[in-house]
């Protein structure tokens, strides 16, 4: 299973780099994690793609059983939160 992950984060990788623009890290190339990033910064908690990705890590870290979320928000957390955790957050 290891292999195919980094297989598959390297074909990510590969694709992306395709994308002279494009500032996310392939690993959080995800459409929900797009999404969290667009809303943080349409909070205004972030003004580019790098703070947001910034807020958006410390927010997952944040993210624990003490809080209280909506169905929706909780949703996204437990979807892209592993790819946070198994990257160790870099």
């Amino acid at each position: 299973m290891t292999r195919d992950y980094e297989q598959a984060l390297h074909d990510m990788d590969h694709f992306v780099k395709g994308f002279n623009d494009y500032h996310l890290p392939a690993r959080y190339s995800h459409p929900v994690v797009i999404e969290m990033l667009r809303r943080i910064i349409l909070e205004g908690r972030a003004e580019t793609i790098d703070e947001a990705l910034s807020v958006l890590k410390q927010d997952l870290k944040d993210a624990d059983n003490t809080k209280v979320v909506s169905r929706e928000v909780y949703e996204q957390i437990v979807t892209v939160k592993p790819m946070f955790t198994v990257a160790d957050y870099k």
